[in-house]
């Protein structure tokens, strides 16, 4: 079948998957290469991120499904890479659906199937995501897994997979458009997420709650809440990854862990508010006396199960993964975070607003902790820590220096 792919390309192994990708030095230009530039897509810098998915996936199934057959469908699947070594790498996945409306990708993925001897095992597609998994649904039943990995949001799929996914299901989802929910473009967080983001210090994070809000209230319109097992921010991408409980008061407890972050853009204050919807307007700041702005609404509530990350790092202890130092430094990082916390701070913006050179992120946690607070480093920027005191505290604390 090799003869069916009119560009250029080349074998590569990821994981236990055999795969043909396109070889991204043909599709270069002025010497950047972009994986969107190819007639088929395949990210090698998401490579981690498929590894901790088959980490998380592994050890979930075992807990949650013990040695039940389980069904997967990815219905953005490109070259397939991540629907095949969920089959090879995940003991009891039993079949994996797979489907891209690009003609070229559609082969790739039956061309890819018979290198890897599981043409048996995956049915694949040649349509809109969204028809396909409501006609795999139709035809087979719901799934147990399903892993929505757009180039952009994956907001246009979400509703389609609520429906077609089981009770107590794995929801894995992928968005790479961040600027958006990072505050870059305000309105376009409005309309995609209708959700409300400026440019913070702790943007990578307000991303990631708005994102993990904004599939909280889109379950319950459906009387389903959710269980957020992990979420990460890495590189360019935020992933996500949550169990779905089809029961309406799973669904007023998830939305019971909805709120806002409460923000001065002069004096860069930050308090947290579990208010949803938010019934106060015109707050004004404690510290300065200025208006405060909403932010949000986003999920304030832990976006990790910290035994499902100490399960991961012992799964990929024995693992032979690439890039499994920067996996486990990332796993590492989210197992020590406060993530109950809904924000963070910077040793940038201590430095800005006392005039002073930046301290260690580390020297700053070290010393919250002398004095009996609670204090974490955060994955999402090597510049930020955690600390479970209010503003004034911090700000005491840290123009003493003690």
């Amino acid at each position: 079948m090799e003869e069916n792919v009119r560009f250029p390309y080349k074998k590569i192994q990821e994981g236990l998957a055999r795969i043909v990708v396109p070889d991204l030095n043909f599709f270069s230009k002025n010497g950047r290469i972009e994986p969107a530039w190819a007639p088929v897509f395949y990210n090698p810098r998401a490579i981690p991120s498929r590894d901790l998915s088959v980490l998380l996936l592994s050890v979930c199934t075992k807990a949650c499904y013990g040695n039940r057959p389980i069904k997967i469908i990815e219905p953005l699947s490109a070259t397939g890479v991540r629907g095949f070594r969920y089959l090879l790498e995940i003991p009891n996945v039993e079949e994996v659906f797979l489907n891209d409306k690009n003609t070229l990708a559609y082969k790739l993925i039956l061309l890819n199937s018979e290198l890897n001897n599981v043409r048996d095992r995956v049915t694949v597609g040649n349509e809109d995501a969204n028809l396909f998994m409501a006609r795999m649904c139709k035809e087979k039943g719901s799934f147990d897994i399903v892993d929505i990995d757009p180039f952009g949001s994956s907001a246009p799929f979400l509703d389609t997979a609520l429906k077609v996914i089981k009770h107590e299901g794995i929801l894995c989802l992928t968005f790479t458009d961040i600027a958006v929910p990072y505050g870059v473009y305000p309105r376009a967080c409005l309309r995609k997420y209708l959700a409300y983001a400026i440019r913070t210090p702790f943007s990578f994070e307000l991303a990631l709650r708005i994102l993990l809000g904004y599939v909280c209230r889109e379950a319950a319109k459906y009387d389903y809440g959710i269980e957020p097992l992990l979420a990460f921010f890495l590189d360019y991408y935020i992933r996500i990854f949550v169990k779905i409980i089809k029961r309406t008061r799973s669904a007023e407890s998830s939305l019971s862990k909805m709120g806002y972050i409460l923000y001065c853009k002069f004096c860069q204050y930050r308090s947290a508010t579990k208010s949803y919807p938010l019934v106060r307007n015109r707050l004004k700041c404690p510290l300065c006396g200025r208006e405060l702005v909403a932010l949000g609404p986003l999920w304030c509530a832990t976006y990790v199960k910290k035994e499902l990350v100490k399960a991961m790092l012992e799964e990929l202890s024995n693992r032979r993964y690439p890039q499994k130092r920067k996996e486990k430094k990332l796993l590492l990082k989210i197992l020590s975070e406060l993530t109950h916390i809904p924000y963070h701070y910077t040793v940038s913006e201590i430095s800005k607003t006392f005039k002073v050179s930046e301290p260690s992120t580390a020297t700053v946690v070290k010393m919250f902790e002398g004095h009996g607070y609670k204090a974490s480093l955060t994955h999402f920027d090597p510049k930020g820590f955690k600390v479970d005191a209010d503003y004034f505290t911090i700000l005491e604390r840290l123009r003493f220096g003690r």
